[in-house]
């Protein structure tokens, strides 16, 4: 829970001034609003119920040498006192400290609690600008970050400590999300690499179903094409029978079934291929058969072939 200088839990004692929301230098400050003391115990007396508190204030830069930096003590129920004291030289150069954390205190048991704040320091002006209270069933509301605890020995605890302390808590929170954001990075790509393995997979074992597949119209289709190559390399059968008997014959290369060939070998009788040894002119190849039933006998009548070989020198040789 985060208290504003201006909330009614917050008590002002001594000469407390006021920095509204139209005043020179509040536009950062939490909800506008500041409170300031140069002058030595004014006091701020906070009731709350928690388990813990931190108080937030500003510091200003130095206007000159003799400037007087603001101590403050804060004393929480009967816990003895812890005195804050910036360090000048840190921020001499440096402009305006918003925010900063003067007070942080240790964790206290659930319930009611009094914190005192104390300015220590005549000319020193102590800025005060809210308090946070934190109890272990409710968290931070509003526009400041959580407080960070000053680093230091001793009760003297310097604001360029603090603000180191806020700055490596930061930073370490900036890391951790780097780290997410990278793990998260490798994770995507871890999967996508797995999920272009699996489709790579099921698509080699599609294809592999494919082939199975069409593997017995391509053993038909070799198997016919086998078959059809056999059909054709088989060769002619030397003769074939009849019922009066058998016709043999050899055949002609292809050159010499043509008629010009025949006729510029018909001299060539030795040469085996040539028309005059391996033709054969079927001047007349018939066969009649008359068939008689009766009940007895039948008789058949055959009239065989009559064939004729071309001599050498005759009309049907020189054709």
């Amino acid at each position: 829970m985060q208290l504003d200088d201006t909330d009614p839990s917050l008590a002002f004692t001594g000469a407390w001034k006021y920095f509204g929301p139209g005043s020179d230098g509040t536009k950062a400050a939490f909800k506008k609003t500041l409170s300031w003391s140069e002058r030595a115990g004014d006091n701020v007396i906070i009731n709350f119920f928690g388990t813990s508190i931190t108080v937030h204030g500003w510091l200003r830069r130095p206007q000159a040498e003799d400037s007087v930096m603001p101590v403050s003590s804060y004393t929480i129920d009967n816990d003895p006192s812890v005195v804050y004291a910036p360090d000048k030289a840190a921020i001499d150069s440096r402009t305006n400290i918003s925010s900063a954390v003067f007070f942080s205190s240790r964790t206290l048991s659930m319930g009611n609690h009094t914190l005192v704040i104390k300015n220590e320091k005549n000319n020193g002006r102590y800025i005060l600008d809210f308090v946070i209270v934190r109890n272990s069933t409710s968290s931070t509301k509003g526009s400041a970050p959580g407080p960070c605890e000053p680093i230091g020995s001793g009760p003297m605890q310097s604001s360029t400590n603090s603000t180191l302390a806020c700055r490596s808590s930061a930073l370490s929170s900036g890391g951790t999300v780097a780290i997410a954001i990278m793990a998260s990075a490798i994770g995507l790509l871890f999967l996508a690499l797995f999920v272009l393995a699996v489709r790579r997979h099921r698509n080699k074992q599609r294809d592999m179903e494919r082939n199975q597949a069409h593997q017995p119209t391509l053993k038909w289709i070799a198997d016919t094409n086998d078959s059809l190559r056999d059909f054709f390399r088989h060769k002619a059968p030397a003769g074939f029978a009849t019922e009066t008997g058998s016709i043999s014959y050899q055949t002609c290369s292809s050159a010499h079934r043509l008629g010009a060939y025949a006729y510029s070998v018909r001299d060539d009788v030795t040469n085996p291929r040539t028309p005059c040894r391996s033709g054969i002119t079927l001047e007349d190849v018939y066969e009649k058969r008359s068939e008689k039933h009766s009940d007895t006998s039948s008789t058949t009548e055959t009239v065989k072939a009559k064939l004729s070989y071309p001599q050498r020198g005759s009309d049907s040789f020189k054709k």
